[in-house]
């Protein structure tokens, strides 16, 4: 009877050392491929809802300033009385002038306002309330003195806005007398304080405290803002769009308060829609230097060139043009435009 015998396996060859090195280099290769193909893929998702997120609420804050700019109250900007003084020193006329409820600047210069050289900025002023503070007696004469239905949101040094269907007045309120009363003096106790009025008054007075008109009861009292919007500087060093609030109360009437709002918006390019032809419809979209009267433009168009935070989360280049001009997409973020129309529906 045959009896088969076995070798026992005293270890592996060379080649055959070699093969199993070949075949677990080529499954590691293939691990890492889909583990960068997988990584790429959730950086470019991420990205891509980062700017989506990014474009979405900086087109929704421009669309909400714009659309609520030039209220004051059932009077249009043109019959509104600004009593401020603006020959004190330190006025700002971009804070306290209130000359136009919008107003804006193309390409920026200037190097030392914090504001991205070749970006637009764009103002808007109004006044803000839901006219819970009324004129609550009528005025006998042009006092200095106002009775209101009530004055405990209110403080000394505050800008305020008093209007009627006829027209209106800001000033600062110098005083706050016993039994809900505003008091609006001229003087220099208080910056900027009032002065602009003189003359002699409606319904008699001292001229040195004339408001515009007598307001009756039922006048309302609103709260003046001035807001500019640009792109600036964030302080993780990425480009964002900021808000500028003019600072309308308290101890620091007359500056300003920067606010970052949303990060990652790299340029903006504002257009103006203007009515030309008196008819209530926009004639042409125009740059701010090419607008005649802000008082005539109707609507705002902004553009957005929105970036991501990640750099290199594209294979290569995006090529993509902004504002007639190549974007360099050398870092490989990925980018995007977003492009907003709101009409100021207070001049509609």
């Amino acid at each position: 009877m045959m009896r088969l015998t076995f070798k026992k396996q005293r270890g592996l060859s060379l080649v055959e050392f070699m093969i199993a090195g070949v075949i677990g280099l080529i499954l590691i290769l293939g691990l890492t491929q889909i583990f960068v193909s997988n990584r790429q893929a959730f950086d470019t998702t991420a990205a891509s809802a980062d700017v989506q997120e990014t474009g979405r609420m900086a087109v929704e804050i421009l669309a909400k300033g714009v659309r609520n700019a030039d209220y004051w109250g059932c009077v249009d900007n043109n019959n509104v009385f600004n009593n401020l003084d603006n020959t004190a020193l330190g006025y700002d006329e971009d804070t306290l002038g209130f000359g136009s409820g919008l107003d804006g600047a193309d390409d920026n210069t200037d190097a030392s306002d914090g504001i991205v050289d070749g970006t637009d900025f764009i103002f808007i002023r109004g006044t803000r309330g839901s006219s819970d503070i009324q004129i609550d007696e009528p005025m006998p004469n042009s006092s200095a003195v106002l009775d209101v239905t009530t004055a405990n949101d209110l403080a000394v040094g505050d800008v305020v806005a008093v209007s009627n269907c006829q027209g209106g007045d800001i000033f600062q309120i110098t005083a706050l007398p016993s039994g809900d009363k505003l008091q609006h003096n001229t003087g220099a106790t208080l910056f900027p304080g009032n002065g602009k009025n003189s003359g002699t008054c409606s319904g008699g007075g001292g001229g040195s405290n004339c408001l515009s008109q007598l307001y009756d009861k039922g006048a309302s009292v609103l709260v003046p803002y001035s807001e500019r919007y640009f792109i600036g500087t964030g302080v993780s060093g990425e480009p964002a769009l900021f808000m500028r609030r003019g600072i309308l109360g308290g101890a620091s009437v007359g500056s300003g308060q920067t606010i970052e709002l949303v990060e990652g918006v790299e340029d903006m390019q504002i257009l103006y829609g203007e009515d030309t032809s008196g008819d209530g419809t926009v004639s042409a979209y125009r740059a701010a230097s090419a607008v005649g009267d802000m008082n005539d433009v109707l609507s705002v168009r902004a553009s957005l060139l929105v970036r991501s935070r990640q750099l290199n989360v594209l294979d290569s280049p995006q090529v993509l043009t902004f504002n007639g001009a190549a974007v360099d997409g050398s870092d490989r973020r990925l980018r995007r435009v977003y492009t907003m129309t709101s009409t100021i529906r207070n001049r509609m």
